[in-house]
């Protein structure tokens, strides 16, 4: 009698320990789907083009930075960054100078 009553607890405990593991893996991967999961975009959000900010971009030339450099950093052409800035000579621009980025060349 002893032995039966002892192995029912056993099987008790280990029935409750797996019952225990498979709720706490399956708690893991909730809670690990729920906090990495991406959020869906619609069919309309995915095909528009970002909106153009109204706020001009300033860009403050580094050391190293060449008009070049910063063209291809936000997609216009040199030409652009001279004309929005009525650069006179394309080799004087110094550390610190601020350039209005113009919109986006279409070339």
């Amino acid at each position: 009698m002893k032995h039966i009553i002892l192995f029912l607890l056993i099987s008790g405990l280990i029935v409750a320990c797996s019952t225990s593991q498979k709720t706490t893996q399956n708690d893991q991967e909730n809670l690990s789907s729920e906090y990495t999961s991406e959020p869906a975009l619609s069919a309309d959000m995915e095909n528009q083009e970002p909106e153009e900010s109204l706020e001009p971009i300033i860009h403050v030339v580094e050391k190293g930075e060449s008009l070049w450099v910063i063209a291809q950093k936000y997609g216009v052409t040199v030409q652009d960054l001279v004309e929005a800035n009525n650069i006179e000579d394309r080799s004087l621009i110094k550390v610190g100078q601020k350039l209005m980025i113009p919109k986006k060349s279409r070339n």
